[in-house]
């Protein structure tokens, strides 16, 4: 008890101290920039720049929720935040309800790996791993991309089969007037950035100087404009949103603790390093596991605070690099918001899709394909996280888009035309080559996606553009 309550290591530990300090920042900056119609600026944008082509309003979903989702931190509410307009328009132009509620899903947990803010996470990154915020922000660039990628990809391939158009121009938003009427939420992001990797301020010096700027450049527009009632709603919304965390914040503080005075933390270690037998392999899938088990129904920032003390420690003792470690336990955390059976993302999503959750999860395992895949890569390979000479980087980085194309592919089952079932496994095996560093690997995946292009090219007996993705 006196360990535990009385002490810093305890209830009243680091991790509270970021949550009553960094994370209670941001979200009361969060509910300012959503009262004031920041995150409608953001969803208008994104249907002005992409509601236009196939498929727009799941394209719009995409982008819309990872601005929105880098700003909240919490894929779940995230999804409640912008999926009660983009999950209906999905729906609306011909989407599965599963499909919409995946698409919704999906870029809603990306926001949390999506720099320059990653929902909160690379600042507790930064002070957990001793690496600082602008080496966190710049190594989640490459990763972040190609998660997207793979969700552009699907969701590009999906409006194809389908045979859909894009959204009218006359229902969509105008982009000048758009950037007109909403060009004053960009300010404080801009802000924000110049302060924290520019000039080096402290975060919370950077996220108040940026707070301000929000509410004096709200006050520009009558519509913007925040009085006692919104300023007063805002407050309340993130005082509300603090005590759901706060107490999980204690709580993590509490186990932390335990960790720390009974030794678990380096038992468990030695545990790992013992289960692997040795095998590097053996202890990455021990450690996925333990992930999803100690990580699944809290939050991000708490999930990777319990993961970084419990896990991190044996996968450096085994000779991964420390930021390596760091980042494979953020993307399987991210992963855990819509891997069944919890799944929390996707049951926020069910309501408003009028779909399964399960169904949802499922089909947002396949969309969120990269974040299972980056966490192994980076273990055994962390070019991707911009470690190795530029020419390394360029060239890892080159084949992994292709590969991730190609990925999606062949897990839509369409490229061309619709795929028969071993096109679909050429695709898939020749992305997941290309996507995973090394020369052998991408000769093979090369050979594998050049096959598929001549296999696409015939005028073989495929099925049709709106059939379904299921093996000819």
């Amino acid at each position: 008890m006196n360990y535990v309550y009385l002490s810093d290591q305890g209830i009243f530990g680091t991790v509270l101290n970021m949550a009553s300090t960094i994370i209670l920042g941001f979200l009361v900056f969060g509910s300012f920039l959503s009262i004031s119609g920041g995150a409608r600026f953001f969803l208008d944008l994104a249907s002005a720049l992409m509601g236009h082509v196939r498929g727009g309003a799941a394209k719009v979903a995409v982008i819309a929720s990872a601005l929105v989702g880098t700003m909240t931190g919490s894929p779940a509410a995230n999804v409640l935040i912008t999926g009660t307009v983009t999950i209906p328009l999905m729906k609306s132009i011909g989407y599965k309800p599963s499909f919409a509620g995946a698409v919704e899903v999906v870029a809603s947990s990306g926001g949390s790996i999506m720099p320059p803010v990653m929902g909160i996470v690379a600042f507790v990154m930064a002070d957990l791993s001793g690496f600082g915020y602008a080496k966190i922000a710049t190594v989640a660039i490459i990763p972040a991309i190609l998660y997207f990628l793979a969700v552009y990809a699907q969701v590009d391939f999906e409006a194809v089969k389908l045979g859909m158009a894009g959204l009218p121009r006359e229902q969509l938003p105008s982009l000048k007037a758009t950037l007109k009427n909403g060009w004053q939420f960009l300010c404080p992001l801009v802000l924000f950035f110049i302060l924290l990797v520019g000039l080096k301020y402290d975060p919370i010096q950077a996220l108040i100087y940026s707070l301000l700027l929000l509410v004096g450049v709200s006050m520009i527009r009558p519509e913007t404009r925040l009085n006692w009632a919104k300023v007063l709603t805002a407050l309340q919304e993130s005082t509300f949103s603090m005590i759901d965390l706060g107490v999980l914040c204690a709580v993590a503080g509490i186990m932390i603790g335990s960790i720390t005075l009974t030794g678990l933390g380096l038992n468990l270690s030695r545990i790992l390093l013992e289960l692997s037998g040795g095998s590097l392999l053996i202890l990455v899938l021990i450690t996925a596991a333990a992930c999803y088990a100690m990580g699944m129904g809290i939050s991000m920032v708490v999930s990777y605070v319990l993961l970084a003390a419990m896990v991190v420690p044996a996968m450096i003792q085994a000779g991964v690099p420390a930021l390596a470690a760091h980042f494979f336990i953020l993307y399987m955390g991210v992963s855990t918001f819509f891997t069944p059976p919890y799944a929390i993302a996707a049951f926020a999503a069910a309501p408003l899709a009028g779909d399964s959750a399960f169904r949802i999860a499922f089909q947002a395992m396949r969309l969120g394909i990269v974040a299972y895949l980056v966490p192994i890569v980076i273990i055994f390979n962390p070019v991707l996280l911009l470690m190795g000479t530029p020419g390394e980087i360029l060239y890892a980085t080159a084949t992994a888009a292709v590969g991730t194309y190609f990925l999606a592919a062949g897990i839509e089952g369409y490229l061309r035309r619709s795929m028969l079932w071993w096109h679909r496994v050429l695709s898939i095996g020749g992305g997941v080559l290309l996507f995973v560093p090394g020369s052998r690997t991408d000769v093979v995946g090369f050979l594998l996606i050049v096959l598929l292009l001549l296999l696409q090219g015939k005028g073989l007996p495929l099925r049709t553009m709106g059939s379904s993705s299921g093996p000819g």
